[in-house]
């Protein structure tokens, strides 16, 4: 994968990652980096967690070095909920004010350091491109989604990687690991990519 690739080249040995999926193996991760996401380990029936949105938020807290934005779950959060079923599902407008803030640079100090795979046209604000084309697409080169996971969806593969630029959180982070990141952490636990 070439955010893999460009992450194992460009990223120093001991920088860190924020990424957003659930599930490690949809995200661009090379082996052994330190890596930041949501995860529901310790949460327990009634017990104390934290929601994704609380997580998302508390960036400045973890300071990653790079955050990773993949299509799936987390470029689509842009997307308008005319757009496609999905969007009008995770149409959470804090969810989507956070990574248009992510990618506009201005709100929090990251910029956008590399893209991979083709631009959703929602992101220029276009319209969504003409189903007939779709079509056509299908019946030329057929698809079976036979996992259902996003790695099915091979045209919706964009990737956006953010570069921390400055300091963050009240005491400005160092782009180390955050005081809270053992797996006693509600909603936060780092693991390492493969």
């Amino acid at each position: 994968d070439e955010a893999t690739a460009w992450l194992r080249s460009d990223a120093p040995a001991n920088a860190t990652l924020e990424t957003y999926p659930n599930d490690p193996q949809e995200a661009a991760v090379p082996h052994g980096m330190t890596v930041y996401r949501p995860s529901n380990r310790n949460a327990t029936p009634g017990g104390p967690k934290e929601n994704g949105l609380e997580w998302m938020l508390a960036v400045r807290e973890r300071c990653p070095d790079y955050i990773e934005l993949t299509y799936h779950e987390g470029i689509m959060y842009a997307a308008p909920n005319n757009w496609s079923e999905r969007a009008r599902i995770i149409s959470w407008s804090q969810r989507r004010q956070y990574v248009l803030d992510l990618l506009a640079g201005d709100r929090y100090p990251y910029r956008v350091a590399e893209t991979f795979g083709p631009r959703p046209a929602f992101l220029d604000g276009e319209p969504r491109p003409s189903r007939l084309r779709e079509l056509l697409q299908v019946g030329l080169y057929p698809r079976t989604i036979q996992y259902g996971d996003p790695q099915d969806f091979g045209v919706n593969q964009y990737t956006v990687i953010l570069e921390r630029t400055g300091r963050c959180g009240a005491s400005g982070g160092n782009g180390s690991a955050p005081a809270n990141d053992s797996a006693s952490a509600n909603d936060s636990a780092p693991a390492n990519g493969s």
